[in-house]
């Protein structure tokens, strides 16, 4: 061996070593919250005889409280499979935790002896959404539609809600 095949030696290292692959893909995410709905509403009602017609409307109020998220993943090492789970009292997709609105509703107080039966109707409009629809897991949702379902959480803002009173 000469000088110049020495000095090649020394210029070529050898490594070696392991790299581990991780991919982590989310499953399932379940959240669960309570939500409160606060109507302040002025009603004006039609007197006659048996049943009283009425209108309302005012300001409407929605909180939601108490939230948590439980997200169950999925890690693949190097073709191994190990589930995961993660817990945490912020839900991703909350964007406002209240928000303001306006009700009208229409109805009808029916008196039969000893009993006041109130069927109404109510509308809501939202201020804005409460909920974001979009999530890290709607992609995941849109390419394998046929495998998984999407676990995002999305709210409207309009709601239509149909109560019945009863008092004694």
């Amino acid at each position: 061996m000469g000088p110049a095949a020495l000095d090649a030696a020394r210029r070529v290292r050898q490594q070696s070593g392991a790299t581990r692959w991780i991919s982590r893909t989310p499953m399932i995410s379940s959240n669960t919250a309570n939500p409160w709905q606060f109507p302040v509403l002025l009603q004006y009602r039609v007197k006659l005889p048996v049943a009283k017609p009425f209108v309302e409307a005012g300001p409407s109020f929605s909180h939601i409280a108490n939230g948590h998220n439980v997200t169950l993943s999925q890690d693949n090492t190097f073709g191994g499979f190990q589930g995961r789970t993660s817990t945490s009292n912020n839900l991703r997709e909350l964007k406002h935790d209240t928000v303001p609105g306006f009700t009208a509703g229409l109805g009808v107080d029916i008196h039969v002896p000893f009993l006041h039966v109130a069927p109404e109707f109510r509308y809501t409009r939202w201020a804005s959404a409460q909920f974001d629809a979009v999530s890290e897991f709607a992609a995941l949702d849109a390419n394998y539609a046929s495998l998984f379902m999407s676990p995002s959480i999305s709210s409207r803002l309009n709601q239509f809600d149909f109560l019945i009173g009863v008092t004694f």
